[in-house]
């Protein structure tokens, strides 16, 4: 559940707190195979690419222990692994004072200290949440064949995701000072909302918000928080197809509905959803309504090419740079083709509408 996100934590600083005590963990295997084998605790190496190991025990009758110093303030993260044969990622719990008992197996359960409790409770409502949307996702195929309610499934579905996100969010804020708390952040980016998010880095430690990894995550998601319904368009100067220099500026803000098409030459789904656009810009350029192309071609000829081919007549801008534009940066773009509506005040309406979905939102807007 959390392997994508372990690659991105690896590299956050770990809490340095003066005062310890101890704490011992009691650990389980359910696998038999793994007796007589060893079993290593550690923590982050100082590059944060990898493990170190503070100590090691040979796993008999199942079980093993650990009696080590505890940070008394802010508990740090640690990592059992097992030696060859491997069935198991890496089981984390926090190394809080106190007895911890830990159970390594399909799904690891862990108990006995506040914040690992804590950190239980919070699993088994993922666990759960995450079987009712299985449930729901295999009665709603069963639907698709037959004349059901799918509608009413699908909000059904779209509540309990919505519940998973605010209880990885909630936890995550909850315990964002300690090192679990950061783990669950990081492990939870992809269902989080933009603003979530930046919330949640915002409360992180200075060597996460500070380092490059974070600056990136940073830039990302407040990109990716310009595509939100209501959110102000931002500006940006690019060439167009004479090499001179127009803005958004230039159109948006300007009394009229513009859409921002990110497209490519190359791109074959840009080039198959190009009939519905030149048909929507046809039916409402005289209604106030306007689109500008960027670009994320690389190579001129084709780009230019492209355009006249498919006979867009249209405002055009690229910076030639592919996925590297200053544009894709910008606004979060990492596929396309992606379209963002903006009102005649310069605030975004909707993003990415396809085929009739564009024209049905003109007609509602400008008819």
């Amino acid at each position: 559940m959390y392997g994508k996100a372990l690659g991105l934590f690896l590299f956050i600083s770990s809490a340095i707190y003066a005062q310890n005590t101890t704490y011992t963990l009691k650990g389980s295997i359910e696998d038999n195979q793994y007796n007589g084998k060893k079993v290593y605790l550690q923590q982050l190496n100082d590059t944060r690419d990898g493990f170190v190991n503070i100590d090691s025990t040979t796993v008999k009758d199942n079980s093993f222990s650990f009696t080590k110093a505890a940070q008394a303030k802010e508990p740090a993260l640690r990592f059992i692994s097992t030696e060859a044969p491997i069935n198991y990622a890496p089981a984390f719990f926090l190394a809080e004072p106190g007895e911890i008992v830990l159970a390594i197996g399909r799904k690891n359960k862990i108990k006995g200290t506040p914040r690992n409790n804590s950190f239980q409770d919070f699993s088994n409502l993922q666990d759960s949440l995450n079987n009712e949307i299985e449930t729901v996702v295999q009665k709603y195929s069963q639907l698709l064949q037959t004349s059901g309610n799918q509608d009413k499934m699908m909000k059904e579905g779209q509540a309990i995701m919505k519940e998973l996100q605010e209880s990885r969010y909630s936890f995550a804020k909850e315990n964002i000072n300690n090192d679990l708390g950061e783990f669950i952040a990081l492990s939870s980016f992809e269902v989080l909302t933009p603003d979530q998010v930046l919330e949640l880095t915002s409360l992180m430690r200075p060597e996460f918000r500070n380092s490059d990894l974070g600056q990136q995550v940073i830039s990302y998601y407040e990109a990716k928080n310009l595509k939100v319904a209501g959110a102000p368009y931002k500006d940006i100067t690019l060439k167009d197809p004479m090499g001179n220099n127009i803005s958004l500026s230039d159109y948006v803000g300007k009394h009229k509905v513009v859409l921002i098409d990110f497209w490519a030459s190359w791109c074959g789904p840009c080039i198959k959803e190009m009939p519905h656009v030149i048909e929507a810009y046809n039916q409402y350029k005289d209604k106030g309504f306007e689109i500008v192309g960027v670009s994320m071609d690389e190579d001129q000829a084709r780009w230019l090419g492209a355009i006249d081919r498919l006979n867009m007549t249209w405002p055009q801008m690229s910076d030639l740079k592919g996925w590297k534009s200053a544009a894709a940066k910008l606004y979060g773009i990492d596929s396309i083709p992606y379209t963002l509506l903006i009102d005649q005040d310069g605030k975004i309406i909707d993003s990415n509408l396809r085929g009739t979905q564009l024209l049905n939102k003109l007609q509602e807007l400008l008819d």
